[in-house]
C-alpha cells in the first residue's frame, strides 16, 4: 500500500485555457512552475485534455515519484478526501443529481487536494472544504503518489528552484 502521508502547502497557480486543468494542477502537486508542467506535456494545453497514462507520466516526470492511478472512486464527493497528511490528484465532475451540466462534465475537472485543502486551478485560492464550491462534485478518479516523503522532498526542491521564478508565463515569453 502506498505511503500518502505527508503535509504540504502548495503554491496556488491557475489555468490559461479550458483544457489545461491537468497541467496547471499537475504544477500544483510538483509545487513548480505552469511552464515547466506544460513543457513536459504531451498535448497541447489548448487542444484536447491528457489520457490518463499521460497525466500519470506527467506526475512522474514533475515529481519523480510513482503515482498510482487512476484509481476509481465510487461515487465519492471531493470533501471525502479532504484529509489532514493526504495528497490526491482528483478528476471531478459535476454530481449527476445536478439538472445541467456544463459541458466539460463528460470529461472531468483536475483538482488537487493537500492536507485538506483543495486547489481548484479554476479558482483563484486553495479552499477548505466547507469554503469550495464545488465539495459536493463527484469524484471520477484519483491519484496517489506511491511515497508521500518522496513527493515531500521533490515539493521542497522544486520551491526552492523555482524562487524568483514567475509561477507562470505571460504569452509574451513564449
Amino acid at each position: 500500500m502506498p505511503d500518502n502521508s505527508g503535509s504540504r502547502v502548495l503554491r496556488h497557480l491557475t489555468q490559461r485555457h479550458g483544457c489545461d486543468c491537468v497541467i496547471a494542477s499537475a504544477a500544483i502537486v510538483a509545487n513548480c512552475t505552469y511552464r515547466r508542467a506544460a513543457e513536459l506535456t504531451p498535448a497541447s494545453e489548448e487542444k484536447r485534455p491528457l489520457y490518463a497514462r499521460e497525466i500519470r507520466d506527467l506526475l512522474r516526470k514533475l515529481t519523480n515519484v510513482r503515482w498510482l492511478g487512476p484509481l476509481p472512486s465510487l461515487s465519492k464527493r471531493v470533501r471525502s478526501f479532504c484529509k489532514p497528511n493526504r495528497n490526491y490528484f482528483v478528476i471531478i465532475r459535476p454530481s449527476r443529481s445536478f439538472v445541467a451540466l456544463p459541458s466539460k462534465a463528460s470529461v472531468g475537472h483536475a483538482v488537487v487536494v493537500c492536507d485538506g485543502r483543495i486547489y481548484d486551478p479554476e479558482q483563484v485560492a486553495p479552499k477548505s472544504p466547507t469554503d469550495y464550491s464545488r465539495a459536493d462534485w463527484e469524484v471520477i478518479a484519483y491519484y496517489v503518489p506511491w511515497n508521500a516523503r518522496r513527493l515531500t522532498e521533490t515539493q521542497d526542491q522544486n520551491g526552492r528552484e523555482d524562487t524568483g521564478n514567475r509561477l507562470w508565463d505571460t504569452v509574451f515569453d513564449r
